[in-house]
């Protein structure tokens, strides 16, 4: 490594000042021993320990917050995926996955985390010295004088340099309190975050289940539109032959446009469906998506108990996290305000170095005055607002009614939360009897189609009775989809008023 000289380094320094106009040679090593003073002070200032009542989980924040960890996803949140080329599979899981990664609304609150871990660092570096490093040349110009002059303002140039160090020792605990709080507001950053994300998942999941179940009608439309164009052409067959009335004929043919109608219904909701999937997922709405994915025909067990949600709930839930930070924040609020009634005790110091410059002496016999002092400062100051026309009392106030104003508003949440929680766990009981009781009619009415279709075609059953099994068939299917769709809806809607984890992943 080529080692710096300090010969140059000094001639380079004293040729910069040479053409500022300073006279003084000696001056610029006072300059650079100013900078190293304050480079030091610094380094100092840069060392200092985490104090007393930071949050272990926090990294240690020397001068500003370190994060150790991304914490925004990659790709960046908010940015819409480039289109496939050719059509993408996506199950649940990597539908999940995926919208978790390009969700803009999990990447604002990234950044909004990241911005509270930066408030967190600044209201730590208030806690420790600063050092403020200032030089200047000040000129006087005096027009006229007589008799006694005052040496002050005769014809001169004043050059300074100053380092003045600032710690403040006492404020009323009100630096600490700043800073727990700005911790707290980091995680309370971090829980609307995590609840953001439930609520993406769980919405992935209601549209996933949604597109599950219109497909499911599609394909029993479709059949239900084969069997009706079979009824049509039989019963036209007969019609020819006067073996029906033509009545049955314009009987058939309405049921079958009625089903084709729905049809042409149902493959437009699938295709929105898909649109809005697309883009909770971040892709263009016509990116060629293929979401592969069945209900089966098991339904599994709840593994938790009502009483099991509700303590997991009030554990874990998001939005009561929230309001719990929240309301913690105005504890230290509070606090803040109760620390302004007590003084403030800080400790200055700092190196001054003067140097005065007489363009000319003044009367006969007068003598160079030209001088130069250099000098340390150091104190203490106390500052005490005793009296602000009560403002101070009006504050502490404010923060009392707003902490009350969050307690209430915490106990409407847990009210909320617990309700939702016990609607959906009904909904779950009241969706796997429905689930039991549609599968068991699917039989059935596909049973009494098929005897219908023979009783038919023998010329023993009539067409209203084969029209009437075929659409208790599809009847039949449609809320079998239903029931499936609802179970694991509100399975999904459960673990978001849980603060679970855990998805829904078997079709």
């Amino acid at each position: 490594m080529k080692r710096f000289s300090k010969s140059k380094g000094y001639c380079r320094v004293s040729e910069l000042l040479r053409r500022l106009g300073h006279p003084s040679s000696a001056y610029v090593h006072k300059f650079v021993l100013a900078v190293s003073f304050a480079g030091c002070l610094l380094v100092l200032t840069a060392a200092c320990a985490v104090p007393v009542g930071a949050d272990a989980s926090v990294p240690p924040l020397p001068m500003a917050p370190i994060v150790s960890e991304p914490m925004v996803p990659t790709p960046v949140p908010g940015t819409v995926a480039a289109a496939p080329v050719l059509p993408v599979r996506y199950t649940l899981a990597q539908s999940i996955e995926q919208a978790l990664r390009t969700s803009p609304r999990i990447g604002a609150y990234a950044y909004r985390t990241l911005s509270a871990n930066m408030d967190a660092g600044i209201a730590y570096t208030q806690m420790f010295p600063s050092a403020t490093l200032s030089a200047g040349r000040s000129y006087v110009r005096n027009e006229s004088y007589s008799g006694l002059v005052d040496p002050d303002y005769v014809d001169q140039h004043v050059d300074t340099l100053s380092v003045q160090l600032y710690q403040p020792l006492f404020a009323g605990m009100t630096l600490l309190n700043g800073y727990q709080k700005a911790l707290l507001n980091e995680e309370l950053a971090k829980a609307e975050q995590q609840g953001t994300e439930d609520q993406v998942v769980m919405d992935v999941q209601v549209t996933f289940f949604d597109l599950v179940k219109t497909r499911g009608e599609v394909r029993s439309l479709q059949s239900a539109v084969k069997r009706l164009q079979s009824s049509s052409e039989a019963v036209q067959a007969y019609e020819r032959v006067r073996l029906a009335p033509y009545v049955d004929v314009l009987q058939t043919e309405v049921d079958l446009a009625d089903a084709q109608q729905q049809l042409s219904k149902t493959e437009n909701e699938v295709a929105t469906l898909k649109i809005r999937l697309n883009m909770l997922l971040g892709l263009p709405p016509e990116a060629p998506v293929e979401y592969l994915g069945e209900f089966a025909s098991d339904v599994p067990d709840l593994p938790w108990s009502l009483e099991q949600c509700l303590e997991r709930a009030r554990l874990q839930r998001p939005d009561l996290l929230v309001k719990r930070k929240a309301m913690a924040m105005a504890e230290k609020e509070a606090k803040i305000a109760y620390g302004r009634y007590f003084p403030r005790i800080d400790l200055q110091g700092g190196y001054i170095s003067r140097d005065v410059t007489y363009d000319s002496t003044v009367g006969i016999g007068a003598v160079d005055r030209d001088y130069k002092s250099d000098y340390w400062t150091g104190g203490i100051t106390l500052q005490w607002r005793f009296f602000e026309s009560g403002r101070t009392q009006l504050e502490y106030q404010r923060a009392l009614h707003q902490i009350a104003t969050l307690r209430e508003q915490l106990r409407e949440t847990e009210s909320l939360v617990s309700s939702q929680i016990h609607a959906t766990f009904l909904s779950i009981s009241e969706a796997r009897q429905r689930i039991v009781t549609t599968q068991k009619a699917v039989g059935e009415a596909a049973e009494g189609q098929a005897r219908s279709q023979v009783r038919f075609e023998a010329r023993v059953g009539t067409v209203v009775e084969l029209l009437d099994a075929q659409a208790r068939l599809t009847r039949a299917e449609t809320n079998h989809l239903q029931a499936l769709a609802d179970f694991r809806q509100a399975m999904a809607r459960l673990t978001y008023a849980m603060g679970e984890k855990r998805t829904f992943e078997q079709l």
